[in-house]
């Protein structure tokens, strides 16, 4: 898969923690051909600017943000600044708040670590449910 068969080619990824699987999500997000904005905090991803918005393919979100808001106002946070941008959350296992929240608020979810194949399914997703 490459990101040239996508209208967009940045994907913003947030989560302060996990860096042993981040670093792969990067490299495999990057061998598709898509930039990556990595923040570690909610509050830092606010700063992306709004007018590089509709260049945004997909956020990806840690749940267990370690300090700051709670898992859910960090969420809430993100999907405020990033209106319209679809959102995956990333979970450790199946029972944690990524997994709540996913299906609360209908945003994907990729169990680490992840795998280029629902990596793959998550863009394509994200490509589909998104608004011209």
């Amino acid at each position: 898969m490459s990101a040239a068969v996508f209208s967009r080619h940045i994907v913003i990824i947030v989560c302060d923690e996990h860096e042993e699987y981040i670093g792969g999500l990067q490299d495999g997000l990057r061998s598709m051909g898509f930039s990556v904005v990595k923040y570690n905090t909610c509050d830092q991803a606010q700063s992306f600017s709004l007018s590089k918005m509709g260049d945004v393919h997909v956020v990806i979100a840690g749940c267990g943000f370690s300090s700051g808001p709670t898992d859910a106002e960090a969420i809430e946070v993100l999907y405020r600044h990033f209106l319209g941008v679809p959102m995956t959350l990333l979970a450790e296992g199946c029972g944690d708040a990524a997994h709540r929240f996913g299906t609360i608020y209908g945003f994907s979810v990729l169990t680490l670590p992840v795998e280029l194949d629902q990596l793959a399914r998550v863009l394509v997703k994200a490509h589909f449910d998104r608004p011209s």
